[in-house]
């Protein structure tokens, strides 16, 4: 088995397409990713994009290279630190996390997992925010230092956005770990994440490699002003990956 992990973070945006809305925790928090999620010291292969490295081709090629590479028994941790956005098209209402210079909805990240041999698991962990002006905390931030991690996106991206028709159906296991629901916003306070902070602390408390299902249950009563959740797809005989 191959342990492969591939950090995003992004705290400087193209300002030309977004304006101002760079961050400041995110290099932080993949930072601290990086260490934890090779905790168990099997030495977990890395990739790392910063910043104007983490443009949408450049993350989707890396999928894809990753699709192609790994096998059965395999596991990529796929961990990204940035804004992220939700917006409507067609009446339907779409997630996306934020890149340098574009936005990468999920319909466009799921083809690519779709790609992924039986056998694989895959964890994607998103230190952002999957809503607008409309989330439950967004009035009321925890701290004085708060940012959120949630920007409107440029009308010109839901009128160039096309969806893709495809099945959607995974041969590999599926997890998604977020920072937050769907209608709330992800916070970073004191230059780092309030997700990543939290897991950092909570995993330095364990003796061993633990389950990510024991951990987002710990997880979900122990950090303040937003929600975790914990999906899975296509949960097969694989093994529950650990961190």
């Amino acid at each position: 088995m191959s342990k492969h992990v591939f950090l995003v973070g992004i705290d400087e945006y193209d300002k030309a397409i977004f304006g101002n809305i760079d961050l400041h925790g995110c290099i932080n928090d993949i930072t601290k990713a990086e260490n934890f999620l090779d905790g168990d010291g099997k030495g977990a292969l890395f990739t790392r994009l910063n910043n104007s490295e983490a443009r949408k081709q450049t993350v989707l090629f890396c999928l894809n290279d990753y699709a192609k590479i790994l096998q059965p028994g395999d596991e990529l941790h796929f961990y990204f630190s940035g804004h992220g956005t939700r917006f409507e098209k067609d009446g339907k209402t779409h997630t996306a996390r934020v890149m340098h210079d574009d936005i990468l909805p999920d319909y466009e990240i799921t083809p690519v997992l779709a790609k992924f041999k039986a056998g694989v698991t895959v964890v994607l962990y998103s230190d952002s925010c999957y809503s607008t002006g409309n989330s439950r905390t967004a009035a009321k931030p925890p701290a004085a230092n708060a940012v959120r991690r949630s920007i409107e996106i440029p009308k010109i991206f839901i009128e160039n956005a096309v969806e893709y028709t495809d099945a959607r159906k995974y041969a590999a296991t599926i997890y998604y770990f977020s920072a937050c629901e769907s209608n709330e916003v992800a916070w970073e306070i004191g230059g780092v994440g309030n997700f990543t902070q939290t897991l950092a602390i909570l995993l330095r408390g364990y003796k061993q490699p633990t389950s990510i299902t024991t951990i987002y249950k710990t997880m979900k009563k122990s950090i303040a002003h937003q929600h975790p959740t914990l999906q899975t797809k296509n949960k097969s005989k694989t093994p529950t990956p650990k961190i």
